[in-house]
Parts: C-alpha cells; sequence; structure tokens
C-alpha cells in the first residue's frame, strides 16, 4: 500500500489529483486487507487532504476523523494536526465559525498558569502602567 500512497502523494503534490485519488484510495484498500491501523491513518489522512480539495468535504471529513482516531488511538500524536486542521479548514468551508475553533481548542492541550504571588504581579503591572503613562510622549 505505501507504494500507492507514495504515488498517491506525488500526484497530489503535482496537482493530478484524479491520480492522486485513485492511488491513495488503493492505497487504502490494500491497507485495510492487510489490517494495518498506521498505514490505514497514514493513507486516510493524506486522502482527506486530496477529497478536500476536490470538494468532496463530506468524504474528506470522514477520512480526517478516521486518521485522526487511529492516530490518537495509536498514540502517534506527531500525525494528528493535519487531519485536525483538515477539519477546521471543512467547517470554515461550511461557515461553521464555532465548529472550526472547537476543533482547534480541542487540539491542543491547554493549561491555565496561575500566578502564585498575585499581590506582586498586580504590582507589577500598576508600575509598569504608571511607566508607560509617563513616557507616552516621549
Amino acid at each position: 500500500p505505501m507504494t500507492w500512497a507514495n504515488i498517491g502523494i506525488v500526484a497530489h503534490e503535482m496537482d493530478d489529483q484524479p491520480l492522486a485519488r485513485s492511488s491513495l484510495e488503493k492505497a487504502l484498500a490494500q491497507a485495510q486487507v492487510q489490517d494495518d491501523p498506521w498505514i490505514v491513518a497514514f493513507v486516510a489522512g493524506n486522502l482527506c487532504d486530496v477529497l478536500r480539495s476536490q470538494g468532496e468535504l463530506v468524504q474528506a471529513a470522514e477520512m480526517a476523523r478516521t486518521s485522526l482516531a487511529l492516530f490518537t488511538r495509536l498514540g502517534d500524536a506527531q500525525y494528528t494536526p493535519e487531519p485536525q486542521l483538515i477539519l477546521a479548514k471543512i467547517a470554515l468551508a461550511n461557515g461553521d465559525i464555532a465548529q472550526a475553533r472547537q476543533v482547534v481548542k480541542n487540539s491542543v492541550d491547554t493549561r491555565v498558569y496561575e500566578p502564585r504571588r498575585s499581590a506582586a504581579w498586580d504590582g507589577a503591572y500598576a508600575r509598569m502602567l504608571r511607566n508607560m503613562e509617563e513616557h507616552a510622549n516621549d
């Protein structure tokens, strides 16, 4: 399946979308027969980009979700941003800004950092604001 996948990737880069799609679909079928989840995830991730470029947004989203779910299950986080980006682009193409934002929000591990010495931070911030006011016309 990786031979077909590579042909599909190169064809996509060369803007031969019909060849890219057929090659990646062959690679996906072979990977599914071999029951190799990593190759299925990899090919589905590339196929979703091709499908999106052809305006096949429903199928592209399905492939992106497949790729994302498999790579997440496999613990291979380095490959999860691409399908997440495709899902966000599809949401935007459908005019759903809230969904696009949710996809982006879910794609990163966010943490809130609270200052341990908040009085010291508040005092430093107040001094900075006073300093900026004093020197605003310099």
